[in-house]
């Protein structure tokens, strides 16, 4: 009876990240895409229930010191609407087969236009008077999970230089200063300083999470290569331990067979 031993090599001791995770299939980024598309169909109905809601509740909203979304809800819808429309078309004419540059840039396309319409989200609601700004974290954590670490790197560096762009346009009064709060409940931000600090601890958070998500997902990723590779090797050994034991059982059957057919002849 043979026996197998499955002996890792040194390359697999160092556990290295596969060719795959470099650079993920097509068939995995479209279906990423494909998930994006239909995600933002449910956030172009959150923006016209909020357009609704600041048409009919101007007064309520008003009273509460707040300034009614009626407006730029209705404009980020739009412009979700119209660069939706025809990113779902041709992500749902993609296949599998489809080229991976092709997937790539629409994937790529879908995340500046979200991140533009984040922050114009964030400039309209404040910038730096409210805690609105990590709604940027939605698309930092997506990334790390549906992307390798480099990439996710990328569109967090794209987040906050949207970010921090929109924030000094505001300071420097390039564009007006924009937030929903009124009055007595909107935070001093009348010092850049503390604008400056408000948006530097912004971006240290969003990094933070950055690395520990993207950390862990790289993480599940090698585990799950390792796993994949030790059941190719394991599913390797069982056939030709199976081949194995056929060969030992067929070979006496062979001889047997070989013993009779000469008996028979001699009888003949």
């Amino acid at each position: 009876m043979g026996t197998f031993e499955l002996v890792p090599t040194k390359e697999e001791h160092a556990i290295q990240i596969p060719s795959g995770q470099e650079r993920l299939g097509s068939a995995v980024l479209l279906h990423n895409a494909l998930w994006f598309t239909r995600v933002r169909w449910i956030v172009v109905i959150v923006f016209v229930l909020l357009g609704f809601m600041g048409l009919f509740l101007r007064d309520m909203f008003e009273r509460n010191g707040i300034v009614s979304p009626l407006l730029w809800s209705c404009v980020l819808a739009g412009i979700l609407i119209l660069a939706n429309v025809p990113l779902s078309i041709s992500t749902r004419h993609s296949g599998e087969d489809s080229p991976h540059r092709a997937v790539e840039l629409n994937l790529w396309i879908q995340i500046t236009v979200d991140l533009l319409v984040v922050s114009g989200l964030v400039y309209k609601v404040g910038s730096t008077s409210t805690f609105i700004s990590f709604t940027y974290l939605f698309h930092i954590a997506l990334a790390c999970i549906f992307f390798q670490r480099r990439f996710s790197l990328l569109v967090t560096l794209l987040a906050i230089g949207f970010y921090l762009t929109a924030v000094t346009l505001e300071l420097t009064g390039v564009l007006p200063a924009s937030e929903m709060l009124i009055g007595d409940q909107i935070v001093n931000v009348k010092d850049p300083s503390m604008s400056l600090i408000f948006a530097g601890s912004a971006v240290f958070v969003w990094l933070v999470v950055w690395y520990f998500v993207s950390t862990l997902s790289a993480a599940v990723r090698k585990r799950d290569e390792q796993l994949g590779t030790a059941n190719e090797r394991l599913m390797k050994a069982d056939e030709e331990k199976t081949q194995q034991m056929l060969d030992n059982v067929l070979e006496p059957v062979d001889l047997m067979q070989l013993e009779l057919i000469y008996i028979f002849r001699k009888v003949q």
